[in-house]
């Protein structure tokens, strides 16, 4: 859309000039200049925390399979990208982590397929390793390649399974460098071919799909890419805790976070109400202070991310909190505008401005 708007914006200058310098009688560009708008994205089909457990079960006990249980673990646990669980490597996993009980995986690469006239458009700074083509004549290469944005650049933890299955299947590698020996094509990769090729992303989604059709589970079919969504929904679902979701998925914008709880089933949405109203997931009062609230439940929460999205507010570098803040007191300005007509306001806006106003009465 950008590109688009840029060269309407080209065309109607130089036909205008060419107007003005008289040679033309007038300027064929008539359209309006094109609007910024989003393009509605099909929804990704996840699973809910039942049905995830059923497939996991399921598929770990399935040992011909272990290898894309464990890569699915990953995504699950780590809310990883399907690109990114392929990129993973050996020294990105950390099995004893200065300052956790935890493992931790660092994520800041992704493995990709490129076309090869785009590849050559890349900044060769963000393709770190082009694998060799096993076929000729292929319009596409295999690269692994930084991500996208600095946010998607991070540290995930690992639970206890996920960390003793990897140190399993750092055995189980071992083993089959020894055993191929000098034909072991060795990227260090975590996930890969017995003989040390990587594991594309398409191929990871073709062997998942196949496996829930032959399962018999009778679950909805999902992506690799659904088990990230499923985590994101997952967790929010356990924690309300959206800066630590947003930091686990690498999101730049705390709103598309926010949005999965937009999403959320009714089920969903009462279990996350429970969880935001227990008081160590309150915002302090000092940290809303200039909005007036004493906490924040997830219903207000809502209403917060809902106005920020309708007007466009960006999160930037502000944190969570921050970012909360100056949305209300946007908020706050707008129902400043436009009173006395506080029932067109969010109700967060509009109970703020009526307790501020009984402080400014009372003093």
């Amino acid at each position: 859309a950008k590109t688009v708007r840029e060269v309407y914006d080209l065309m109607s200058k130089l036909f205008e000039k060419a107007v003005e310098w008289e040679m033309r009688e007038s300027s064929p560009v008539l359209c309006k200049r094109p609007t910024v708008g989003k393009k509605d994205k099909e929804k990704v089909a996840s699973w809910n925390g039942a049905q995830i457990a059923i497939a996991f079960n399921h598929l770990r006990n399935d040992y011909d399979n272990e290898v894309l249980y464990l890569m699915c673990l990953t995504a699950f646990v780590t809310t990883t990208r399907n690109g990114e669980v392929g990129g993973l490597q050996w020294d990105r996993v950390h099995f004893d982590y200065p300052g956790t009980k935890h493992g931790v995986l660092y994520v800041d690469r992704t493995l990709e397929r490129v076309d090869k006239e785009a590849l050559d458009r890349l900044n060769q700074k963000e393709v770190l390793f082009t694998f060799p083509e096993k076929t000729p004549d292929v319009k596409s290469a295999l690269v692994l390649k930084n991500p996208k944005t600095e946010e998607s650049e991070r540290y995930v933890l690992m639970n206890q399974e996920l960390s003793e299955r990897l140190y399993h299947r750092k055995q189980q590698v071992l083993k089959e460098k020894a055993f191929f020996g000098k034909h072991y094509n060795d990227y260090n990769l975590v996930f890969c071919l017995p003989n040390g090729d990587p594991v594309e992303p398409n191929i990871a989604q073709k062997r998942f799909k196949k496996w829930q059709k032959r399962s018999g589970l009778g679950l909805p079919l999902i992506t690799v890419h659904g088990i990230r969504h499923t985590s994101i929904s997952y967790k929010l679902k356990v924690t309300a805790d959206l800066a630590s979701v947003q930091s686990d998925a690498g999101h730049a914008d705390i709103r598309t976070t926010g949005g999965y709880l937009r999403s959320a089933g009714i089920e969903d949405k009462a279990e996350i109400l429970d969880v935001f109203d227990d008081d160590f997931t309150r915002l302090s009062a000092g940290e809303l202070v200039s909005v007036g609230q004493s906490s924040m439940t997830a219903g207000k929460m809502l209403e917060v991310f809902k106005y920020a999205a309708e007007h466009n507010i960006e999160q930037g570098s502000l944190s969570v909190d921050a970012f909360i803040a100056h949305t209300c007191a946007h908020m706050e300005k707008s129902l400043a505008e436009r009173a006395p007509s506080l029932r067109h306001l969010p109700p967060v806006a509009r109970n703020s401005y009526i307790t501020q106003q009984k402080l400014v009465s009372n003093s």
